[in-house]
């Protein structure tokens, strides 16, 4: 039972490191722009590809599962970005660039989601 345990913590962990370079490779990819893309490619992203990975038959990721979703994909989206990102834009910007960042980073991903749990529901 520890080893498992063990075994998980260091799945995640490697996840992580993974998630995270990918994500610094987004953000690189589109520094400089008028508008966070980045975070919002990522959350995106990892929205769609949470919910393809938990809604995958058990038996085939499960012993991936925390090495993808708690790892990988929790540290390449992140919400505390999204929220720094949201603050910056009404300060610098005003009010309609916040909001619209809010209503996208929210419709997208939700939609990316469900997008995600029907591609693998009708494939399967």
């Amino acid at each position: 039972m520890i080893s498992l345990v063990i075994e998980n913590y260091i799945l995640i962990g490697l996840g992580g490191a993974l998630g995270a370079m990918m994500r610094y490779v987004t953000f690189l990819s589109f520094r400089g722009r008028d508008f966070p893309w980045a975070t919002l490619i990522v959350n995106v992203t990892g929205s769609f590809l949470l919910s393809v990975a938990l809604f995958i038959p058990s038996h085939d990721l499960w012993s991936l599962s925390p090495l993808v979703t708690v790892g990988v994909l929790g540290s390449f989206t992140t919400f505390s970005s999204f929220s720094l990102d949201t603050l910056s834009l009404y300060e610098e910007r005003g009010l309609r660039p916040a909001v619209r960042n809010v209503a996208l980073n929210v419709l997208l991903c939700l939609s990316a989601a469900l997008l995600g749990m029907y591609s693998v529901l009708i494939l399967t």
